[in-house]
């Protein structure tokens, strides 16, 4: 049998496409992330469309990020993957709302309560601590609805 030769593996595509200085990226992208925040700001004003925002954001910070030089029109691809993650992220978004209503409006309730018996205290400690702990997993949800490849 022949041995194979273990070559080590070569990162050299990732590293063409990250930044070699955390000031490089932000000198060329400054201006457009800027104005990425300004359109994620404007599109979540209805809040249902909160989720696909958030979705498009994560896309176009991937693309800085990877170096695909996104600042000639930065809001076409903002509205871009805007578009694209509507659909995807819509139903995700409506249920981040029910879910946070629910638990927002149990932490209200049980913190109105909680002057009157102690027991409400610890459930309105709980209902914030879920809804914390929701906020932050469904955060992290979003970026997972592109596979980040260009299409």
């Amino acid at each position: 049998m022949k041995s194979k030769k273990n070559n080590p593996v070569s990162f050299r595509s990732a590293k063409e496409k990250t930044p070699t200085r955390l000031g490089e990226m932000m000198t060329d992208g400054l201006a457009t992330l800027v104005l990425w925040n300004f359109l994620f700001i404007l599109t979540c004003i209805p809040i249902i469309t909160i989720g696909p925002a958030m979705a498009a954001m994560s896309f176009c910070t991937n693309a800085l990020v990877t170096d695909d030089r996104p600042q000639k029109n930065g809001a076409k691809l903002y509205f871009y993957a805007f578009k694209v993650s509507f659909r995807k992220a819509f139903p995700l978004g409506i249920c981040f709302l029910l879910v946070s209503f629910s638990f927002g409006a149990g932490f209200f309730v049980y913190s109105q309560f909680a002057s009157e018996h102690v027991a409400y205290m610890a459930m309105s400690s709980i209902s914030l601590l879920v809804l914390l702990l929701f906020w932050s997993v469904t955060a992290h949800l979003y970026p997972l609805l592109f596979d980040f490849e260009k299409t």
